[in-house]
């Protein structure tokens, strides 16, 4: 859910987090890139609709 969530970019990652149920912004993006390897902002700057053709 958290990958859909960045890329509609229809929310902050700070309210990402909250809505997956994290308590923090920095324990969201820790658990984030152990996950996939890469913060959700650059996650969500790669695969954002806007950057897309």
């Amino acid at each position: 859910m958290p990958l859909q969530f960045l890329r509609q970019e229809q929310y902050s990652i700070s309210k990402i987090s909250e809505l997956v149920g994290y308590a923090s912004d920095h324990s969201f993006s820790g658990a984030f890139k152990r996950r996939y390897g890469q913060s959700p902002s650059h996650y969500r700057k790669a695969h954002s609709k806007k950057s897309k053709p």
